[in-house]
């Protein structure tokens, strides 16, 4: 995910630079290619209700003050988000109620839930 949304994001100038993204294998690498900034980006996360994306969860990495790196998981915790979240879950709530003669149907809505 880190490598798709670098190669979507190319700096200006910098016309290598997803030759380097996908040669790079170690965090350093990816940390030096990124000004040696530290730096997160979002896993896509498309809403079934609107076909939006949501934003998923955030991948960070960061330097340590000892010479390594926090590669990271991290969800975002702001009230545009839990309002927008809260929305597609309804949505799913009532489909999985619409479809509760259907157990098929209802594992497949379970997992999306699941999944939000």
């Amino acid at each position: 995910v880190v490598k798709e949304t670098l190669r979507r994001n190319v700096p200006p100038g910098e016309d290598d630079f997803v030759e380097r993204i996908n040669e790079a294998i170690t965090l350093a690498e990816v940390h030096e290619l990124c000004g040696r900034r530290d730096f997160w980006c979002t896993a896509p996360c498309a809403s079934e209700m609107t076909g939006e994306d949501l934003g998923g969860t955030r991948i960070t990495l960061q330097a340590t003050k000892h010479g390594g790196f926090d590669f990271s998981i991290r969800t975002p915790g702001t009230p545009k988000r839990w309002a927008s979240y809260d929305a597609e879950l309804q949505y799913h709530w009532e489909k999985l109620i619409s479809e509760v003669q259907d157990k098929d149907r209802v594992r497949e809505r379970a997992a999306k839930m699941f999944y939000y």
